[in-house]
């Protein structure tokens, strides 16, 4: 094998490793990961041996506990077992460990590069790297590859930030304040023609980071020059314009030169169309960013415990799902359809009509039959829930971050089959 091909290997490697850890307790991604071939997991005798690997990987790590609790090893091993074994959030974990969360993100990057090492040797995961020692991790390399934002890091983003409605003037002002040092550096002049009450119900942070990021790689077009901001709204959407003028030529601009944020605008449900023209003597840079308003996916919660329905709120408050429950499987019927849910997630232990009966009503109707059904439970009974029609079993107690993982697969499904 090649130097090259030998990065790549690791690059993939680490790409793949921390999608899982990210996914740890999503059944579909762990039991379809590629880590289960290149770890030589066994998925027919256990279907989420992967799980369980990376658990036991993580657990191995664990520092003699005569070591400082101040050291690195105790440090690598408390960011992986927080966040991905214990699905703390990274707020969280990073006041436990009296780090700020700029501090913690690096902390987080550098433990699963520790991970990586560890699983490629133990689980010899290239015969070419049986040494002595363990391989040899080009850390530049995999920062280099992992510069873009991905996938899965967009989507903890969305998990994260708050859906609300975002006054476009008001998130430009705030952008153009951060910027104000690079725009004067580049001795660019902006011309703000937003006007306040252009709202669009949306994921703020993410919209500010998307056109943070545009407008910034527009300074480094060289200098002087306008940029010109203008927003038109209509039914549903809104067309963010930025347009840069210069009398100096510019570089040709493509969608391809922010492709860094391509996963981040897909998150926020965004288009983003990009291009030049020269105009007599002016040279033009054109963005549009296409933003579609979020719409709320309802999802109906059948528990008959208050507190853990309110648990379930709780968890949706600030998503793009809407919060819909009710304490009698009864209910779940009328309510299924009268609010059109997308998803139901249904407790199996409730008194009069059990979850098994309620799941058999509900899969027969047949304008309940095709929304995926997740069935909840104290006890281990997955492959009862999934033999009855579930699509899915998730045992009680349900971390926030499994909960909208599952959420987001099985509403989407559900949207798609019925477009």
């Amino acid at each position: 094998m090649s130097t090259n091909s030998d990065t790549l290997h690791k690059i993939n490697f680490y790409k793949r490793l921390r999608e899982a850890l990210y996914a740890l307790y999503d059944p579909l991604v762990i039991a379809n990961s590629p880590l289960n071939e290149w770890l030589h997991l066994d998925r027919n005798t256990i279907p989420l041996a992967l799980r369980q690997s990376l658990t036991d990987a993580i657990n191995a790590l664990k520092p003699l506990e005569s070591d400082p609790r101040s050291s690195k090893s105790w440090r690598t091993y408390n960011v992986l077992h927080q966040r991905f074994v214990g699905q703390w959030s990274q707020r969280k974990v990073a006041l436990n460990l009296a780090l700020s969360e700029r501090q913690l993100q690096r902390e987080e990057k550098s433990a699963i590069k520790a991970l990586m090492v560890s699983l490629w040797t133990t689980y010899q995961v290239d015969q070419a790297w049986q040494t002595d020692s363990p391989p040899s991790v080009n850390i530049h390399d995999l920062d280099q590859q992992s510069h873009d934002l991905s996938d899965v890091e967009a989507q903890e983003l969305k998990a994260t930030a708050s859906l609300a409605k975002a006054d476009i003037a008001i998130v430009l002002d705030g952008v153009l304040a951060t910027l104000k040092p690079a725009l004067e550096r580049s001795r660019m002049r902006v011309e703000n023609y937003i006007d306040v009450g252009t709202s669009i119900l949306t994921y703020g942070e993410l919209l500010r980071q998307a056109v943070l990021n545009v407008l910034f790689q527009l300074c480094g077009q060289g200098e002087g020059g306008t940029i010109v901001l203008d927003a038109e709204r209509s039914t549903g959407e809104v067309l963010l314009h930025i347009q840069r003028s210069s009398s100096t030529q510019l570089e040709l601009l493509s969608s391809e030169r922010f492709a860094s944020i391509r996963a981040l605008l897909q998150a926020l449900n965004a288009e983003l169309i990009a291009g030049s023209e020269a105009i007599n003597n002016a040279y033009l840079q054109r963005v549009t960013i296409r933003l579609l308003e979020a719409a709320e996916t309802p999802i109906l919660f059948v528990d008959d415990n208050v507190d853990t329905l309110r648990l379930y709120q709780h968890y949706l408050a600030h998503t793009r799902y809407q919060f819909v429950g009710c304490s009698t499987p009864l209910q779940s019927l009328q309510l299924a359809k009268d609010k059109e849910v997308r998803c139901i997630v249904l407790d199996v232990l409730m008194p009069e009509l059990d979850g098994w009966r309620a799941l058999e009503i509900l899969r027969h109707d047949p304008i309940t039959a095709p929304i995926p059904i997740i069935v909840t439970s104290i006890l281990p009974q997955s492959e009862l829930a999934l033999a009855l029609g579930a699509v899915e079993f998730m045992r009680k107690p349900i971390p926030q971050a499994a909960l909208l993982a599952a959420l987001s697969r099985w509403s989407q499904l559900s949207q798609k089959e019925s477009a």
